[in-house]
């Protein structure tokens, strides 16, 4: 089975999850961590969530920051060929990462696809071609 982890610096994973459950809705195989809010180290916030997932588990974890602290402490897990990390997440990423068929192991070039189409969303909308008419109501 394969299970996602959101686990960000602050409460951005509480909120990343929320936003994923709104569109979504209620997914059980989706926990997500809150790193340095509770005075709990990583590796006791962590582990207990990491060690309850089978060996055969599939298993995705979204972290913010790629040269941070939560996303270093993976590092370790990824010689585990069903083990995955992705970090500089924003909400189109893991969405369409969650949207994959899961019956079949993730690969490479298939995250590297979804990560590809997530920065295609980042923009700067003022630079953007953007054609208002007078008449448009932009209320």
């Amino acid at each position: 089975m394969r299970h996602y982890l959101i686990v960000t610096h602050g409460k951005m994973a509480d909120g990343m999850a929320q936003s994923i459950e709104m569109v979504l809705g209620k997914r059980n195989d989706l926990k997500w961590l809150c790193a340095y809010v509770d005075g709990k180290s990583l590796f006791d916030l962590i582990h207990p969530v990491i060690e309850n997932y089978e060996a055969s588990d599939e298993i995705v974890v979204f972290t913010d920051i790629s040269h941070g602290s939560v996303n270093q402490f993976f590092v370790k897990y990824l010689k585990e060929s069903n083990f995955h990390v992705i970090t500089g997440i924003n909400l189109a990423l893991v969405l369409s990462i969650m949207l994959l068929p899961d019956h079949a192991p993730l690969d490479a070039e298939t995250i590297e696809t979804e990560i590809e189409f997530a920065r295609e969303q980042i923009m700067y909308m003022n630079a953007q071609v953007v054609n208002i008419s007078p008449d448009d109501e932009l209320d």
